[in-house]
């Protein structure tokens, strides 16, 4: 019984081992089944990372691929722009260059160029001035020829005039001597009228004078005579200075240094103040053939400024 017992309790208790060995056994087989599912899930995700890791790889590698493609792009466009950029300035320094050293050459060659023509200008000017010279040389030869046969021309005609107005005035005076004294002198009144009509331009001066004289006055008095001083007074040439010179056309200028002083000078409101003689046109006591008239000389009325009248050989009368 015992052995019964003890065989039905050593089944009971082997039934109930093998149940509880087999329920250890299930859950064991539970756990290593959720151990393997975790496993297979560890596994599966890892494999799903590593694949997402993969493909973060590869897009990070084509990121990575790209922006070195578009760094490199910037890098070149970059380095294609600095090249352009060298290159221009390398070009404009070569045309600045290149200018400075065109406009060297051309303010070379205007410097050349106008040395040159200042050269030729020089040259030019040399030319003329000495052609100038040359020319200037002749016509002063020709005039200095001209001036000295003027000067020997006037020369001639100054001694043949100061010879015709001595031989006038010693025959005026001759005759005013001879008509002061009362003598009849034909001779000397023909002699008279030959040295008036002769061609001098000193005698033609002092015939005109006195014919201008005569005219101009018009008057006689008592015996027929006038007044020559006071006609040629009025006369419209003016009293001249024997001693003084003639011109070529026969007119009377001064030779003097200080002609104001003269008392023959050219002013018209100055009052002479003196007369040398007084003479007068007698045309009743003679007659003279040719219009030439007589004179005789008297002495002139007293100075109304109480100045003694001047000697006549002082105004070259003889």
């Amino acid at each position: 019984m015992v052995a019964e017992y003890l065989s039905r309790r050593e089944k009971e208790i082997e039934s109930r081992v093998r149940l509880e060995c087999a329920a250890e056994l299930t859950k064991e087989r539970e756990l290593l089944v959720q151990e393997q599912q975790k496993n297979t899930d560890l596994r599966l995700s890892n494999e799903k990372l590593t694949i997402a890791l993969h493909r973060l790889a590869e897009a990070l590698g084509r990121a990575n691929k790209c922006y070195m493609a578009l760094r490199c792009w910037k890098d070149w466009e970059a380095f294609t722009r600095c090249e352009k950029i060298a290159s221009l300035q390398d070009t404009l320094e070569q045309e600045y260059v290149d200018r400075q050293r065109a406009a060297a050459v051309v303010a070379r060659w205007r410097e050349v160029a106008a040395a040159a023509r200042e050269r030729k200008r020089a040259e030019n000017s040399a030319r003329e001035a000495l052609l100038r010279e040359e020319e200037l040389k002749g016509e002063i030869e020709a005039l200095k020829e001209a001036l000295r046969k003027e000067s020997e021309a006037r020369r001639t005609v100054e001694d043949k005039s100061k010879a015709d107005l001595v031989k006038s005035v010693a025959a005026l005076n001759r005759e005013a001597i001879l008509s002061l004294k009362g003598e009849d002198g034909e001779e000397d009144a023909a002699a008279i009228e030959e040295i008036l009509s002769s061609h001098s331009p000193v005698s033609r001066k002092s015939s005109t004078m006195l014919e201008q004289s005569q005219g101009a006055s018009g008057r006689l008095d008592s015996r027929g005579s006038l007044r020559g001083s006071r006609a040629v007074e009025g006369a419209s040439s003016p009293p001249f200075c024997p001693v003084h010179g003639v011109d070529e056309e026969g007119n009377f200028y001064h030779k003097c240094y200080n002609p104001n002083a003269c008392a023959y000078g050219p002013s018209s409101t100055r009052q002479r103040e003196f007369e040398p003689f007084v003479v007068e046109a007698q045309h009743a006591s003679r007659t003279v053939s040719a219009g030439v008239p007589s004179y005789r000389a008297s002495r002139p009325p007293p100075a109304t400024t109480g100045k003694s009248s001047t000697p006549l050989h002082k105004h070259g009368w003889k």
